[in-house]
């Protein structure tokens, strides 16, 4: 069966770390923007935003949004909060219950798949991701993972599907530009992580 720890490994490299870009459509209007993919508009309630707005608040004035100083302040932001054990257990453990656990994904055999679905739901959410993932499998897309993807999944060549995941992710991610142009300068970065 996949393994949590391979899948977080390469999510959290896509992740990487605090950002609060105006555009970016999971931030809330409290500042708090998103670390490591929790949105602050979506999961307000995370324990970890007490850690994140103390920092935030240590290093204190914020530069202006898109400056150099803003960069060169975000940077230094995240050095602190990468090196805080207590955030990046909370995120690991956060990542693991609603994303992984949410998913199913112990139950997937192949790897590779495991990876692009635990990903799409970190990224995307896992009702899309679950719905992706049926719709690939030619399954009723009613975006919970239950007995009948699991088994259509699990009788799939891993690696097949899990590129035609992929492109099914792709996809999607070009209907949301199409739909909001103002997303479109996320669309490599979405792609890539594919």
């Amino acid at each position: 069966m996949a393994s949590f720890e391979i899948a977080d490994r390469i999510t959290r490299a896509n992740e990487g770390g605090w950002q609060n870009d105006p555009n970016d459509r999971g931030n809330a209007a409290s500042g708090l923007g998103t670390y490591r993919g929790v949105a602050s508009r979506i999961h307000p309630g995370w324990k970890g935003w007490s850690i994140i707005s103390d920092v935030i608040l240590d290093l204190s004035p914020q530069p202006r949004f898109g400056t150099a100083l803003y960069r060169a302040w975000v940077k230094k932001l995240n050095s602190v909060l990468h090196a805080n054990e207590a955030l990046q257990e909370l995120v690991r453990s956060f990542y693991k219950t609603n994303f992984w656990d949410a998913l199913r994904l112990d139950e997937i055999k192949s790897q590779a798949v495991a990876n692009k679905v635990y990903d799409a739901g970190v990224n995307q959410g896992t009702g899309t991701a679950a719905v992706l993932l049926q719709r690939v499998l030619g399954a009723a897309a009613d975006g919970q993972i239950g007995p009948i993807t699991l088994a259509l999944a699990n009788k799939q060549n891993g690696d097949q599907l899990a590129e035609k995941f992929k492109q099914a992710r792709i996809a999607k991610y070009q209907r949301i530009v199409e739909k909001n142009p103002t997303q479109a300068k996320y669309l490599d970065i979405w792609v890539a992580r594919c």
